[in-house]
């Protein structure tokens, strides 16, 4: 699993949440390293901020579904993590390709969840 977050506590959090689950991941500290990863590594699931500096969550989703598409690849699960609770944000998530949406503070059954529902 690959998780793409810019910001080292919020790493270390999910990480022991994942590691809890028996989930091991890779880390990006930002999109630019987070697509650098996904082509380079053999992922089943993204965890990814939306707001980071270099390429933000929803730009690096965007490219990887038009390069998914392209190579008729079958697309991998892209959850977006945001602190960002606005009216519309779940949507505009999901308009751009990204496949389920939780909010931070992450709680460790929302990501329990999520891992049950997407990760094999």
């Amino acid at each position: 699993m690959l998780l793409v977050e810019d910001n080292p506590l919020n790493q270390k959090l999910l990480k022991s949440q994942l590691a809890r689950l028996g989930v091991n991941c890779d880390v990006a500290n930002n999109g630019e390293e987070g697509l650098y990863c996904w082509r380079n590594g053999h992922y089943k699931l993204i965890l990814t901020d939306c707001h980071m500096p270099e390429i933000d969550g929803y730009e690096m989703t965007r490219l990887i579904r038009t390069e998914e598409a392209a190579a008729e690849r079958e697309p991998i699960p892209i959850i977006a993590v945001s602190g960002a609770v606005m009216k519309g944000e779940k949507a505009l998530c999901t308009s751009i390709g990204m496949s389920d949406f939780l909010s931070k503070p992450v709680k460790l059954c929302d990501i329990k969840q999520i891992m049950e529902r997407w990760y094999e």
